[in-house]
């Protein structure tokens, strides 16, 4: 609607910018006008760093222009032209500054209404490139709804790629809209392509706002997690649901904590008195935010590679160095709240990773320390949920996952640990929905349906299982956990040569102890038992404090001759580490199932008996649990015991291939009553239902 010159202010004896009506929009019948007025008078109110300046209004006979300081630099939808995207650590710092302005923007009662990338100017200036928002043309005073001058949406004044679902359905503006279209910005900046890429036309805009977009990070490995949270928090549909300020926003996508400021929406509604009041108010925090700000600012960009390497925990040494990373973070600031849970979460995988229960007290504190310094951080409560429910302390795990739910209903974290919860009580009718919420949450989330694959599998539900074992892979090709899982169902599929595979294929992007050690499991039920025990020997090489490895090692030694000795110390070893263990998971069934069959292969049953009677209480419909017990009181030649038992299995599911792969059953499958036992069950299709 405009035209811009470079002038000289003669004056003020300085250049600007002189923006004046197009001489084909004089037309004063038009709306041109009005939105220029609008535009010189809400922009006069905003005097900002990040905000465009505006100098002086005037006339000169029938045009109207006004001046502006003039900006030397590029837009930043030429910045994306030109490099593609920007990183998050790189784009931090423009998004602040762009927040900045937003926020002085809403604090005046104006809505920009066309905040775009084509709308923010890239300065260079003596203290660093400055990022300064444009173009009133389009800003109302909050509260307004957007006019439809035409039939469907044809008129819609703005840009289609950047309009809030409130603008294209004729609502009530608020400054919402703006962070809506920031969050637009934010993912076309870090991704390198727009939310919602396609044509221009509203309507065709209006159907792609029907479904969220996927996250930003399926299309850049390097976005954290945080940020995919967070920019799709500012694009979902309901205008409540968002964050309530642009501050909020970049904040969180810094790792700072601090209490959102809540910007006046309807300060026009208050006496004269009251609106000098909020403006102390909001003045008084932003200095104490600013000076906040600069702290974190030298600590934010480690936590943000912190955080990125907890993201992908899957990865190689990603753990390790997200320990790392918040450690240097909370050396840099020991007020940030963030990097606590950060490294609480990280210690907490480390223990859940390898069972090393040195992990367990350092998470517990540095969770309570970021609780102290942020008590509304709903994944510190997510993280304590956790390692109380792996640590058998349920009604501590219950209380602290109620507690993020309250400060998050959408956390499709919590949801995921209840299921867990919920899987250790032997609650099957609440696990899989509540994976169900986890997923429909966060559909980019491959934990999700890679955990609720391990829960079918563990169920005999393995045609499930299979399914969203290979949605999991799909989500994360290079992701070693996920192949493991994948290669497990496989195994238990009886489809060895692709269970293989997935193994060897995991092992090829992380040779991990988990890849050695099931690729030693396939080699020993393939006849290969000298094979899976060097395999076993390369697991614990890596990581000698699983015990599960040497249980399995223990078992292959068994096979060969001449072993036997050898077979007996892994078991030791084995029973060492896991009655280490049981001490702070005194209640995991499958802990104490694995423990008891150990015992009873060394021939201790007054050890077995009651670490199987005990797994059974807690899991009595886990068909590997069941195993065990059956598989222990064969070894302790109960072989009544052991045919109950397996019945007990066979009719939560377990595949009478399962037992065929036992060889410590060999001589019970002759027996006829098992013949008769298992009979009905190989006429059962596949997934054991």
């Amino acid at each position: 609607m405009g035209e811009v010159y470079e002038a000289q202010d003669q004056e003020l004896q300085g250049t600007v910018a002189l923006k004046t009506i197009r001489h084909d929009r004089l037309d004063r019948s038009s709306d041109f006008l009005d939105r220029f007025r609008r535009e010189a008078s809400l922009a006069r109110r905003v005097t900002h760093t990040n905000v465009c300046r505006i100098f002086d209004v005037g006339h000169d006979g029938d045009r109207i222009f006004f001046t502006m300081e003039l900006l030397a630099g590029e837009t930043l939808a030429d910045r994306l032209r030109r490099l593609g995207r920007i990183p998050p650590e790189q784009a931090l710092p423009l998004v602040r500054q762009i927040a900045a302005g937003l926020d002085a923007l809403h604090h005046e009662g104006i809505v920009h209404r066309d905040f775009k990338t084509g709308n923010v100017l890239l300065v260079e200036s003596p203290s660093g490139e400055r990022a300064v928002i444009t173009d009133f043309g389009l800003a109302h005073p909050q509260g307004e709804t957007q006019t439809m001058a035409g039939p469907g949406m044809a008129h819609l004044q703005g840009t289609p790629d950047y309009m809030s679902p409130e603008q294209l359905m004729g609502k009530t503006i608020t400054p919402a809209t703006d962070i809506y279209a920031l969050g637009l910005v934010l993912y076309e900046v870090v991704a390198g392509r727009k939310a919602y890429p396609g044509g221009r036309a509203i309507e065709n805009t209006v159907q792609r706002l029907a479904q969220a977009p996927a996250a930003p990070s399926r299309h850049a490995r390097d976005i954290p997690r945080a940020w995919d949270k967070v920019i799709l928090r500012c694009l979902e549909r309901d205008s409540a649901l968002r964050p309530a300020t642009a501050g909020e926003v970049a904040a969180a996508l810094a790792g700072e904590t601090r209490t959102p400021m809540r910007l006046p929406w309807r300060w026009w509604t208050l006496a004269a008195a009251a609106i000098v009041l909020s403006a102390a108010a909001y003045l008084t925090p932003w200095s104490r935010i600013a000076r906040k700000t600069s702290v974190a600012a030298g600590a934010h960009s480690t936590y943000l590679k912190g955080q990125d390497a907890l993201d992908h925990y899957y990865r190689p040494h990603a753990v390790d160095d997200a320990i790392r990373l918040f450690q240097a973070t909370i050396a840099r600031d020991q007020t940030f709240a963030l990097a606590y849970a950060g490294l609480a979460r990280a210690d907490f995988l480390q223990y859940w990773q390898n069972r090393d229960a040195s992990y367990i007290e350092p998470s517990r504190t540095n969770a309570e320390k970021a609780l102290s310094l942020d008590s509304s951080l709903a994944s510190v409560h997510v993280t304590l949920g956790r390692l109380y429910t792996e640590t058998g302390k349920n009604d501590l795990a219950a209380q602290e996952l109620d507690k993020a739910l309250q400060l998050d209903h959408r956390s499709a974290e919590a949801y995921y640990a209840l299921a867990t919860l919920y899987d250790k009580q032997g609650r099957s009718a609440d696990v899989e929905p509540n994976y169900q919420k986890a997923m429909a949450l966060a559909p980019d989330d491959w934990r999700f349906p890679d955990n609720l694959a391990d829960y079918y599998m563990r169920h005999g539900n393995l045609e499930k299982a299979l399914e969203l074992s290979k949605q999991a892979v799909g989500l994360t090709p290079d992701n070693p956990r996920a192949l493991n899982n994948l290669g497990r169902i496989y195994h238990r599929l009886d489809r060895l040569d692709e269970a293989r595979a997935a193994f060897e294929k995991s092992g090829q992007i992380e040779p991990t102890f988990i890849h050695y050690n099931n690729l030693a499991v396939v080699l020993d039920e393939s006849g290969k038992p000298q094979e899976a025990a060097a395999a076993y020997r390369k697991a614990l090489e890596i990581r000698s404090t699983n015990y599960t490895v040497w249980g399995n090692l223990g078992f292959t030694l068994a096979k060969i001759p001449g072993r036997e000795a050898e077979s007996q110390e892994a078991f030791q070893k084995a029973i060492a580490l896991g009655e280490e263990l049981r001490k702070s998971q005194s209640k995991d069934p499958e802990l104490l199932s694995i423990l008891g069959r150990y015992y009873a292969v060394i021939g201790d049953a007054g050890k077995s008996i009651p670490l199987l009677r005990q797994a059974t209480a807690l899991a009595p419909e886990t068909p590997q649990v069941l195993l065990r017990a059956a598989d222990s009181y064969e070894y302790l030649h109960r072989r009544g015991d052991a045919l109950a038992w397996l019945a007990q299995a066979l009719a939560h599911g377990l595949l009478p291939s399962a037992i065929e792969r036992e060889y410590s059953l060999a001589d019970l499958r002759k027996d006829p009553q098992y013949l008769k036992l298992v009979a009905p069950y190989d006429k059962k299709p596949p997934n054991g239902r």
